[in-house]
């Protein structure tokens, strides 16, 4: 398997959730310890392979032993070479995600269906009026694995580590927000938020750092002097498992004793005694496995997982549902073609999705749900479908090749529709470069793809041009030597404000940069006063009516303008069996994406199986 794409996964924002559009405050989520989730089918946009109601229930004769373990598959070649439990070494990516279940956050937050907040250490989290403090409530009962409680302080002791340690390149919060006072009374803890002069800052938007935090014991923390490189192995934590025994190849968890029972659907808490993290040689190893029943759960695009459905399809699950992250393409706005919304609104018409997704490397069964298809020109799937802008329902978007060439002959461009002849209204050939990382062969192709179409659909002189990843990366970060070039947008936060900042952040935000300076976002440079409102009324007011007004203010400029090319939904994959353990998340009950990788659902999952 090729490694994580370090622009797709950001480092902690990758592994701290984020809720909600930025709506309301935090503590109006679910507090109880068995509260149902909020949130049903349309927070679902994905399909399954295999039952997701009959298979997931108890009681159909199935016989499993007191002590069979959550087997959790990795195909390869990740190994774990040395046992870190440190939480913040998000470098080691999978190596040490077993750790998970060991430190807890403050809140876990549903990506299916980012209103569904549930207060995990934190009992309540509140924002001051202007977002420039947030008061967290720890909650009480809750102690360490050496018998002391979980206080405030510990939370304190914490965020004090994230801003006074140099955390070896690790963005906590985005590059121009820092942490400032942060004080402890009684149970609760405030924090507050500062610009670089040290004058109060709005921060309400990373409160997904906040929600997903995990949190160490202040005592512990004392004794280390380096966060970043000490293991911590053996440190008190709050989660329900620890490590029986770790070796390059097998992590095995153990349910300790003294756990405080978490907040997950079950109220007996964890019922697997043990969670065996498994680092198969390859990706077939690993597909073998799930087909055989070795291993329990997955999160890889295998190439045969209609091998594993069939092989027991009453407990057999593949699930792939999306959250609102997309694949997308920045568009160099500050240069022709894409720098004229006509041309622009013409290349989203001349894309077919649904045989853009059918290319893709991991589109790897017929299962329906494998990605979905945007249809939306709000560029929302359909788990986003709760925040559209009611008036933009019928803003489409789909393939309509006469209708794109038609739009560009009213706006006087010349030769339309003849293959590699398309002119500019004066005469001037259309030439316009689709950039990809050489290393990606996904990209390589939908880069393809995309040329191919706009040079048969519309005329253009379209080339799709590979370069090392390094170059591409810098260059599309400093918006140079491309007239378009892909990116997943959304993927480091639930809410529709990360996704609408990935795509189109305006000046004045964090990660915007004009063009020739290195950007976060919007590398196409798109700027637009409409958007910018938007932008502003969700970071800055504290009336939810206003921040929703500006949710729909970026979504119009969106469909005004076009301002990227939008491509379609990256599924979030999942492989279960349901043989021991009932009560996964499914189409009929998504209270979690099924992906141990990330600390929220690994911790809700676990702490909602029964046993059959």
């Amino acid at each position: 398997m090729k490694p994580a794409k370090p622009t797709r996964i950001g480092a902690f924002a990758a592994l701290t959730t984020s809720a909600a559009l930025l709506f309301g405050a935090c503590g109006t989520g679910n507090t109880g310890g068995t509260a149902t989730p909020t949130g049903a089918a349309t927070a679902n946009g994905g399909g399954s392979g295999g039952g997701t109601t009959a298979n997931n229930q108890a009681g159909d004769g199935t016989a499993c032993p007191a002590n069979t373990p959550i087997n959790v598959g990795f195909g390869g070649p990740t190994t774990t070479n040395v046992q870190t439990d440190n939480p913040f070494m998000v470098a080691a990516g999978t190596g040490n995600t077993y750790n998970r279940l060991m430190f807890e956050p403050l809140a876990v937050v549903n990506r299916l269906d980012p209103t569904d907040i549930r207060m995990w250490l934190a009992s309540d989290i509140q924002w001051n009026d202007d977002y420039t403090q947030v008061v967290i409530t720890a909650r009480d009962g809750v102690t360490w694995s050496d018998g002391t409680p979980f206080t405030a302080d510990d939370i304190a002791a914490t965020f004090e580590t994230l801003r006074d340690t140099d955390l070896d390149g690790v963005q906590v919060l985005d590059p121009t927000g820092s942490l400032g006072d942060i004080t402890v009374s009684g149970n609760t803890v405030t924090i507050s938020f500062i610009n670089p002069d040290g004058t109060p800052r709005q921060r309400l938007t990373d409160f997904a750092v906040v929600l997903g935090q995990r949190i160490l014991q202040r005592a512990y923390l004392a004794t280390i002097s380096d966060v970043m490189t000490d293991p911590m192995n053996g440190a008190p934590i709050t989660g329900p498992y620890e490590v029986e025994n770790f070796t390059t190849g097998n992590v095995i968890l153990r349910l300790r004793d003294g756990y405080w029972g978490g907040n997950g659907l079950n109220p007996q808490g964890p019922a697997a005694e043990r969670v065996n993290y498994i680092f198969y040689s390859s990706p077939l190893s690993l597909e073998n496995a799930l087909i055989s029943g070795e291993a329990t759960w997955s999160q890889s695009p295998l190439p045969n997982m209609d091998q594993f459905v069939a092989a027991d399809p009453a407990h057999h699950v593949w699930w792939t549902p999306s959250d609102l992250g997309i694949e997308m393409m920045y568009l160099n706005t500050q240069e022709a073609p894409f720098s004229d919304p006509v041309f622009r609104r013409a290349a989203n018409m001349a894309i077919n999705r649904q045989a853009w997704r059918a290319i893709q490397s991991w589109h790897a069964t017929e299962f329906d749900g494998q990605a979905d298809v945007i249809t939306s020109a709000t560029g929302l799937l359909a788990a986003g479908n709760q925040f559209k802008d009611p008036t933009l329902a019928d803003a489409a978007l789909t393939f309509d090749a006469e209708g794109a060439r038609e739009l560009l002959r009213e706006a006087g461009y010349q030769n339309v529709g003849v293959e590699g002849g398309l002119q500019y209204p004066d005469g001037t050939p259309v030439h316009l470069v689709i950039y990809a990382p050489s290393e990606w062969p996904d990209y390589v192709t939908s880069a393809s793809m995309v040329a191919q179409s706009l040079r048969t659909v519309l005329g253009a002189d379209a080339e799709m041009v590979s370069t090392d990843l390094s170059t591409w990366s810098t260059d599309r970060a400093f918006g140079r030597n491309f007239d378009a070039a892909q990116r997943a947008a959304g993927t480091t936060g639930v809410g529709p404000f990360w996704l609408y900042r990935d795509m189109i952040a305006q000046p004045g935000m964090a990660g915007f940069a004009p063009m020739g300076e290195r950007g976060d976002w919007n590398l196409g440079r798109f700027v637009n006063e409409q958007a910018g409102e938007g932008f502003r009324a969700m970071m800055t007011s504290p009336d939810p009516a206003a921040r929703e007004l500006g949710l729909h203010q970026i979504q119009q400029a969106m469909v005004a303008e076009s301002p990227v090319l939008l491509l379609g939904g990256r599924p979030i994959f999942s492989a279960y069996n349901t043989t021991c353990f009932v009560n996964w998340p499914s189409d009929d009950n998504p209270y979690a994406a099924a992906q141990f990788i990330d600390p929220g659902s690994a911790l809700m999952i676990l702490s909602s199986l029964e046993r059959r």
